[in-house]
């Protein structure tokens, strides 16, 4: 591999942990649903003894409980970042080519790169820490996945290639050496 071209990807159990993640969190909420609709058809098809009866405003708080944790708080973000970020990076003589996890390419020349900041917080996202985006003036971005393996090091290659940066934030990743110099981040 030439110097002039470098290539930095997700370790396999990483890119793999956020589908896995997320669909368990789905498969979650479909199975208290399930066992909620259950016990409703039970309750006014045939009656439930005096045990269940007495359960099951706890069954409905705990399903509904789920729910608003488990929807906004994990499962969005989970997809929110399945989404956006990309896995594989490949660093060539004269751009950044990034690859989603579906393996579409998003090209950004290395002089359009005028802004490196950490990937904007939303409300939901107060747990998972972020990526960091390369912005461009016209607003294309790479989003880098926080799991990259040499993270620090794949950051600090495009930034010491990119001519017209006018900001740089890392908003303090390079502080958390489990992320920034991590070389090997297997789930």
């Amino acid at each position: 591999m030439s110097a002039d071209r470098l290539q930095y990807e997700v370790n396999d159990s990483g890119s793999h942990y956020g589908i896995v993640a997320g669909f368990g969190e789905l498969f979650l909420v479909v199975v208290g649903y399930a066992m909620l609709a259950a016990l409703l058809f039970v309750k006014y098809s045939s009656g439930l003894d005096s045990r269940w009866a007495e359960a099951f405003p706890a069954f409905v708080f705990v399903a509904s409980a789920c729910t608003i944790y488990l929807v906004p708080f994990s499962l969005f973000p989970v997809l929110r970042e399945l989404w956006r970020s990309h896995y594989w990076i490949h660093l060539e003589e004269d751009r950044v080519l990034a690859r989603n996890l579906w393996k579409h390419a998003t090209e950004i020349r290395y002089e359009d790169i005028v802004r490196i900041k950490r990937e904007p917080h939303v409300p939901y996202l107060w747990a998972v820490t972020a990526g960091l985006d390369f912005l461009t003036a016209d607003g294309r971005r790479i989003r880098l996945h926080r799991h990259i393996e040499r993270f620090g090091e794949c950051v600090q290659e495009i930034q010491k290639r990119c001519p017209n940066l006018v900001e740089v934030d890392y908003g303090g990743l390079d502080k958390k050496p489990a992320i920034w110099d991590a070389t090997n981040k297997a789930m």
